[in-house]
């Protein structure tokens, strides 16, 4: 027996709403694809797409229960909660000053303005952080170099690495600690 496309999103949906894993797994599986592209067509990185689409899922899950297959297909709701909370992150992170990326500052003698933007790879490997990250232990700075210096997602490192996801933010974190603290000691030296 074939369900129509309705009675499947509307039984799909009820059981989103009742915390079903499996329910959950399938609408990620149908639809997140599509959200992940939304993502990155809107948000300028891929770490916020991915942030955005984790978000995302939050919402339609919590709001699971109000969704009416009478009114509309779920692939056409999906794509308004998407774009609404893509809308949403585009306003507030125009809001809020941007952040400059860890490889744009010079912290020679204390300076942490934006200095090494205009500067050639060379300086920046020979820079003062460069020798800062060179000194954490293996695993911070493999972790380290793969998010800020290449560019990729905690999934991507992960993945890249070998190793599970909460093991890269725990590196990251303890690796960003070691380096402020470090820079801290240096600045008051």
């Amino acid at each position: 027996m074939t369900l129509d496309i309705s009675t499947a999103d509307r039984l799909l949906m009820q059981s989103v709403a009742r915390g079903d894993a499996a329910a959950i797994g399938r609408m990620y599986d149908q639809f997140g694809r599509f959200v992940y592209r939304q993502a990155m067509q809107v948000l300028p990185t891929r770490a916020e797409a991915e942030d955005a689409v984790q978000d995302i899922f939050v919402q339609l899950w919590q709001t699971a229960a109000v969704y009416d297959a009478d009114k509309s297909r779920l692939i056409s709701w999906v794509a308004l909660m998407t774009r609404r909370l893509l809308i949403d992150r585009l306003r507030a992170a125009r809001s809020r000053p941007r952040l400059q990326s860890i490889a744009s500052f010079d912290v020679q003698g204390g300076d942490w303005g934006p200095a090494a933007a205009n500067a050639n790879t060379d300086d920046f490997e020979q820079s003062p952080l460069r020798r800062r990250i060179r000194a954490l232990p293996a695993s911070q700075r493999a972790v380290l170099e793969s998010v800020y210096l290449e560019g990729k997602s905690i999934r991507e490192t992960s993945e890249a690495l070998g190793i599970p996801s909460g093991t890269v933010k725990s590196a990251l974190s303890r690796g960003l600690e070691t380096m402020r603290k470090g820079f801290s000691r240096e600045s008051l030296a």
